[in-house]
């Protein structure tokens, strides 16, 4: 006789599951993800509503993986709600971390990673927004890699960045006219010229993955074979990719600088507000 995969009873010959609890399951799981954004937006308790629902969910055969999985992906649709109208306020700001705070506690096991990470950056954000140069918000280990200037701050650092520079180059394009006139044996000797013309081609060159770091003054890039910093006064012009972000200095030769692996628009933004704040200073 076949165990059911929910309760563990016996479901029947030739059958896995009981269909009363395939239906409380089911049930139970829609009941989280629309009790997570409820207690995320509206909660006076979230201690005693997450444990309400943690208890729910078990009581209907919700394993920890999976109510992990639904909480996270409530919680990431609850970010994009509040974010829809602007940035974090502060407010908005406090009960994320209190819900991240309590679900650690009641050990929901999130990987709560990128929602830290989102809420941090709109604090930060909202800070350059106001003119503020934000305190750090990241813990580091070790030595900064870059060494900042009198009076510049630490501000955000990314790692495993690529970073790429638009190179050119030059070859031509035409035909050959003319015969070969053999001279000896082994020597040929050809009349005509070869009538071309030259083209130039530009095309994108990967150079080095490292780190990026933003300050209250520079973007600095550091990795084993590239290192550089790129003055805020110097900038001028930012292209924001959901992926990362392309520099282009003040410079007559300089072209186009290209960083991957990061979110381009917080970078964007970031940037755009610390020139601004410097300028005015």
């Amino acid at each position: 006789m076949g165990k059911c995969v929910f309760c563990g009873q016996g479901a029947g010959i030739f059958r896995k599951k009981h269909k009363e609890c395939e239906s409380r399951n089911a049930k139970a799981q829609v009941d989280v993800l629309n009790r997570t954004g409820n207690i995320v937006q509206q909660s006076t308790n979230m201690a005693a509503d997450l444990a309400e629902m943690k208890s729910m969910a078990l009581q209907n055969f919700v394993g920890p993986e999976t109510l992990a999985r639904l909480v996270g992906t409530s919680l990431s649709a609850s970010i994009d709600k509040i974010l829809d109208d602007g940035l974090l306020s502060e407010d908005e700001e406090s009960r994320l971390s209190e819900f991240l705070e309590e679900t650690e506690k009641q050990e929901f096991s999130l990987n709560t990673d990128e929602a830290k990470k989102r809420i941090v950056k709109n604090s930060m954000l909202r800070d350059l927004m106001q003119g503020k140069i934000p305190e750090p918000r990241i813990n580091l280990k070790g030595d900064l890699p870059v060494l900042l200037q009198k009076n510049e701050i630490f501000i955000w650092m990314e790692g495993n960045v690529d970073y790429f520079e638009m190179r050119s180059k030059t070859h031509y394009e035409g035909r050959s006219s003319g015969v070969s006139v053999r001279i000896m044996k082994g020597v040929y000797y050809r009349t005509g010229a070869f009538k071309g013309n030259p083209v130039n081609v530009t095309e994108l060159k990967f150079i080095d993955t490292g780190l990026l770091v933003l300050t209250s003054k520079h973007i600095y890039f550091h990795s084993p074979s590239k290192s550089f910093k790129i003055p805020f006064s110097k900038l001028v012009s930012l292209q924001p990719f959901a992926d990362g972000i392309s520099l282009h200095r003040d410079a007559l030769t300089a072209k186009p600088q290209i960083f991957k692996g990061i979110d381009g628009w917080f970078i964007f933004n970031a940037a755009s507000n610390l020139r601004e704040i410097q300028e005015e200073s």
